[in-house]
């Protein structure tokens, strides 16, 4: 590949019935070709930007549990989300022009049917590089739910993303 490729690492921590918080490191280095990249945003800069469909308002249910049997699991698991993210995150340019690497951190609820909602930026490196992680992670099919006492229950996920364009 030619030009910088950015590499994307996964740091992901949930707390299981327990109560006792758990903290599982999965670095994978997630090749993001930052010249593709480039072209792709100037290509949706000359021609507009694609029509994004819309996802239907989540009702609204405020019991968010913290501690679950299972925890949430997106489609395929952990590793073809990597894989996804990786595939579809598109460096910002600015990001790009200013070398950002870092950890940035997106928290997200996992619904009872398996539908994401309240993103959330909890540390961001700025230049639209949470933003950009926000926007993919919308895109996201729905997850299996986390599971306490048997039943699906709506709970917060937090994924840290390692950015690095070396």
């Amino acid at each position: 590949m030619k030009g910088k490729v950015a590499r994307i690492f996964f740091d992901i921590s949930y707390q299981p019935h327990n109560g006792i918080s758990v903290r599982t490191k999965q670095k994978i280095h997630v090749p993001i070709d930052v010249k593709k990249t480039a072209e792709k945003r100037w290509m949706t800069e000359q021609l507009g930007p694609r029509s994004v469909e819309a996802q239907p308002n989540i009702p609204i249910d405020n019991n968010i549990i913290d501690t679950f049997d299972i925890e949430p699991e997106p489609p395929g698991g952990m590793g073809a989300f990597r894989n996804w993210i990786g595939q579809n995150y598109n460096y910002p340019l600015e990001a790009t022009r200013n070398n950002v690497n870092g950890t940035i951190i997106i928290r997200f609820v996992v619904n009872k049917d398996g539908r994401l909602s309240d993103y959330e930026i909890v540390k961001n490196l700025g230049h639209g590089t949470a933003e950009e992680a926000i926007r993919i992670i919308k895109k996201s099919r729905p997850w299996k739910p986390a599971i306490a006492e048997g039943k699906p229950v709506r709970a917060k996920f937090t994924l840290p993303i390692i950015l690095n364009t070396h």
